[in-house]
């Protein structure tokens, strides 16, 4: 038991300090940026965490979904594929929420 602890503590220091990074590389590199957040992500969902997502994560989740729905269905669909692909950043939100304590 307390070697998942230690190991669960590891992975969100590890996501932390990804994500810390991430913000900081967007000044110089987006791919590295975008590399580190996609680590950041990993790392925090392998930590297993109990996620109390916010009341504003509904309507921010309806927006995605409509989002990449009008995408789909208009006819140069490969046209729309940047829209759907900066959706990606939306992580950032879950992530800094994801480390904020429960009050």
């Amino acid at each position: 038991m307390a070697d998942a602890i230690s190991t669960s503590a590891r992975f969100t220091r590890i996501a932390a300090i990804a994500l810390a990074a991430s913000a900081v590389s967007t000044l110089f590199s987006i791919a590295i940026s975008q590399i580190l957040l996609g680590v950041a992500l990993a790392a925090f969902l392998a930590s297993r965490p109990r996620l109390n997502l916010p009341m504003w994560w509904r309507p921010l989740l309806l927006y995605m979904a409509w989002t990449v729905l009008s995408a789909l269905l208009s006819p140069p669909v490969a046209r729309h594929l940047p829209q759907i692909l900066k959706l990606w950043l939306f992580a950032i939100l879950l992530l800094e929420y994801g480390f904020q304590p429960a009050y």
